[in-house]
């Protein structure tokens, strides 16, 4: 047996494919997006004051990255609000 492969094994199969979570992806960033319009802000003075670039910004409203939850922390204070606000929306995962 080889040792050093299972833990490597053993993460892939508890890795989920990228297509799995756009569900998730789509919903945070619907709702970050709705945040800002509410605010009516632009995508460039969001970035600005979450300390985040101006493209960076833009795919995580397109739902093209998975952010980190710093990112996500740093949304939520720009927009000043918690982070529950961001992700209460969320899909439930099918089981």
């Amino acid at each position: 047996k080889n040792f050093h492969n299972e833990p490597k094994l053993a993460c892939m199969k508890l890795a989920k494919p990228r297509c799995m979570l756009k569900p998730y992806l789509r919903t945070i960033a619907d709702k970050i997006k709705s945040l800002r319009r509410k605010r009516r802000v632009s995508q460039l003075e969001v970035a600005q004051r979450s300390r985040i670039s101006p493209r960076y910004y833009q795919e995580i409203e397109a739902a093209r990255v998975n952010m980190t939850i710093a990112t996500l922390i740093k949304l939520a204070r720009a927009f000043q609000v918690k982070v529950q606000t961001i992700v209460a929306d969320l899909p439930r995962p099918n089981e």
